[in-house]
């Protein structure tokens, strides 16, 4: 995939003005804080769909 066809994509499901932010809080370039806040939410929905799933099933 193209890196284009990629940003493409992303800017359908994240709210770049919001991420933009979050990478603000950041105090250095290894972006500790705002790395360990993205794997919580991507965590977080893939439980949510887990837990829907099982809902209706």
């Amino acid at each position: 995939m193209a890196d284009d066809e990629l940003k493409a994509k992303l800017k359908q499901v994240i709210d770049m003005a919001i991420f933009s932010q979050l990478l603000e809080m950041d105090d250095d370039e290894v972006r500790e804080f705002s790395s360990s806040a993205v794997y919580e939410i991507i965590e977080a929905g893939e439980n949510t769909v887990e837990d829907m799933d099982k809902a209706l099933n």
